[in-house]
C-alpha cells in the first residue's frame, strides 16, 4: 500500500455487515459502528457540543479535532485566547482513549493545575453519555479479514 492511501475493510456489527470508511495504517477503526456513531466520529464538533461546549463550528473546530485524532505525525495548534482550544483537545483525548483504548496518552503541560485541569475535562467527556454510546458501540465491533 502506498503512503497515503487508504486500507478498506468490512466488519461485523450488531450482527449487521457495513463498510468501514477509513482505517489507518496500524489497523485502527476511524469510522464505524451505527449510523450516529459514525456521524459523531466524522462531526466531532458535535460530541463537543453534546459534552456542552457549545460554541464549538465545524469548520475550524470540528477540523481542529479531527486532525489531532486521525492526522498523521505532528500537529500543532496556535490560535488566540479564547478560541476553544483546550476545549477540542479535551474531545481529541477522549476520541483517542475511546478509539485506541490499548494506546497510552502523556500529556503535559507547565505546571501540575494546567494538566489536572485538561484531565478533569477529559474525565467529564468520558462520563457523558454520548461517549458511552460511542465506546459501547465500537467494543462491538469485530474486524474481518480484508479480500
Amino acid at each position: 500500500m502506498e503512503s497515503g492511501e487508504r486500507e478498506y475493510v468490512e466488519l461485523i456489527f450488531d450482527e449487521e455487515e457495513c463498510v468501514v470508511e477509513e482505517v489507518i495504517d496500524d489497523g485502527k477503526i476511524l469510522s464505524c459502528g451505527d449510523e450516529k456513531t459514525q456521524e459523531l466520529l466524522r462531526h466531532p464538533e458535535e460530541i463537543g457540543r453534546m459534552v456542552g461546549f457549545k460554541d464549538l463550528t465545524a469548520k475550524l473546530h470540528g477540523e481542529w479535532i479531527k486532525e489531532m485524532v486521525y492526522g498523521e505525525g505532528d500537529f500543532t495548534l496556535q490560535a488566540h485566547r479564547g478560541s476553544f482550544k483546550s476545549s477540542c483537545l479535551a474531545v481529541a483525548i477522549s476520541l483517542l482513549l475511546v478509539i485506541h483504548s490499548k494506546k497510552n496518552i502523556i500529556f503535559l503541560r507547565k505546571t501540575d493545575n494546567d494538566v489536572s485541569e485538561m484531565l478533569g475535562m477529559v474525565s467529564k467527556i468520558l462520563k457523558s453519555e454520548v461517549m458511552n454510546d460511542i465506546s459501547n458501540a465500537l467494543s462491538t465491533v469485530r474486524r474481518i479479514p480484508s479480500t
